[in-house]
């Protein structure tokens, strides 16, 4: 293998592994309340229903509070669900909450 060759494939390499890294620091750029808004989902056959209902519910009322920049649970910080339970249809039910961001 030539030495040119071999420098390229590292810095190829090493550009391949280090982007991902790079996007993931830009996009975690963020202002956030210092305060939890909550969202309880709908009942629903599964908890992974569930949760994801609770998350569509969160967004929704940060957005009609904040605007839609706000309104993003996967920039979310501190996001956690409250509580998740069944109940006595075999049913579930979930509530989110987490600090609302918007990204620079």
């Amino acid at each position: 293998m030539s030495t040119l060759f071999r420098h390229f494939f590292i810095v190829a390499l090493f550009a391949a592994f280090s982007m991902p890294l790079l996007m993931t620091g830009e996009a975690q750029a963020r202002t956030c309340k210092s305060y939890y808004n909550s969202g309880i989902g709908k009942v629903t056959i599964t908890k992974t229903g569930a949760r994801l209902s609770a998350r569509s519910a969160w967004r929704k009322k940060v957005r009609k509070l904040h605007g839609g920049k706000w309104g993003s649970w996967t920039i979310a910080a501190n996001k956690h669900y409250d509580w998740c339970y069944r109940n006595s249809n075999n049913k579930w039910k979930c509530k989110a909450l987490a600090r609302a961001c918007r990204p620079f």
